[in-house]
């Protein structure tokens, strides 16, 4: 009996300790809401390509800092994460570009109106009499070249932030906006060709550069 009387005692201890373990185990492990649980993802950035016709230019690479990125990727970063973005485009065109623009657009600021979007210009419009000087560019069919958003920021900040919270950015999509072709025509989702009565106007010809 006295045997019997001291199995089931160490018994019982085993399992008394074991309880108070697993209790003091148990509150050393944070407990998360469901909302906690989907504010992350509710916070996470992406980026998008938009769509267009007969692409002329296209992104070959997407960066966030030094980590690339795809298109719809979800990613966690911090309220300035435009900053930290870079992506390579190339020159699909059967001709040379000598003028370029990219539109950076933010669907979320459709919330506080229409959708606001931002233009990277690259070289010199050649249609255009301006004082504004910049970069030349020559962009030959193949060819490949990297923007950084980090050098139009501090502009782009103030842009958006002149209507809309920057922090609640959270999503961007980069539009292949409009391209002077070194021959004097334009593409901007279609093909076009100068306006000889309005300088600086362009007439869309169809999808087709043959048309132009």
């Amino acid at each position: 009996m006295k045997k019997e009387s001291s199995l089931t005692t160490l018994i019982w201890s085993i399992t008394y300790l074991a309880l108070i373990v697993f209790v003091l185990l148990g509150a050393k492990v944070p407990r998360t809401s469901s909302v906690d649980a989907l504010a992350p993802q509710n916070q996470r950035k992406s980026i998008e390509e938009a769509f267009t016709f007969t692409p002329q230019v296209r992104v070959t690479r997407l960066k966030i800092g030094s980590m690339e990125r795809r298109f719809k990727e979800e990613f966690d970063e911090s309220d300035d994460w435009p900053k930290r973005l870079s992506f390579e485009i190339e020159s699909i065109a059967a001709k040379p570009i000598v003028y370029l623009e990219v539109n950076l657009n933010f669907p979320e600021t459709k919330s506080s109106g229409s959708m606001m979007s931002y233009p990277i210009k690259l070289g010199i419009r050649p249609d255009v009499k301006t004082s504004v000087t910049g970069e030349p560019l020559l962009l030959m069919p193949g060819d490949k070249l990297n923007i950084n958003v980090s050098e139009h920021y501090q502009k782009l900040e103030r842009f958006i932030s002149g209507r809309h919270p920057m922090n609640q950015i959270r999503r961007a999509q980069i539009e292949i906006g409009f391209i002077i072709f070194q021959d004097g025509t334009a593409w901007a989702g279609d093909f076009m060709r100068p306006d000889p009565a309005k300088p600086g106007r362009y007439i869309p010809v169809g999808r087709s550069p043959q048309n132009q």
